[in-house]
């Protein structure tokens, strides 16, 4: 990908690192996608670095287990690093359907 504007130009690439990265929360291990993204470039007339990678999980949908950030921008650095302490998925006894059934109803 690319972004070029008003002192701004940078380049990048985002991939798939992992398709099953083992990853521990709070005791229990989870299969995770992990996915990087590179950028580098000039903004405001300074070089530009930024890594991400970021790790996915079926057991927690739309949300990411863990996210490691790289910045420099000129002089000033900044990393960080979210990870997810402990979560709970409430899970339904028997078979769990993608989409609804339909059931007769008893008269």
């Amino acid at each position: 990908f690319t972004v070029d504007g008003p002192n701004i130009s940078t380049r990048g690439e985002r991939r798939i690192l992992s398709l099953a990265a083992p990853l521990r929360v709070n005791g229990q291990s989870c299969n995770c996608l992990v996915e990087g993204t590179q950028t580098r470039g000039i903004s405001n007339n300074k070089p530009l670095s930024l890594t991400v990678r970021e790790w996915f999980c079926h057991d927690l949908p739309g949300e990411r287990l863990r996210t490691l950030t790289s910045m420099t921008a000129g002089a000033m650095s900044v990393e960080s690093d979210i990870t997810v302490l402990d979560f709970h998925v409430s899970r339904l006894e028997g078979t769990v359907h993608a989409f609804p059934t339909s059931r007769p109803v008893a008269e």
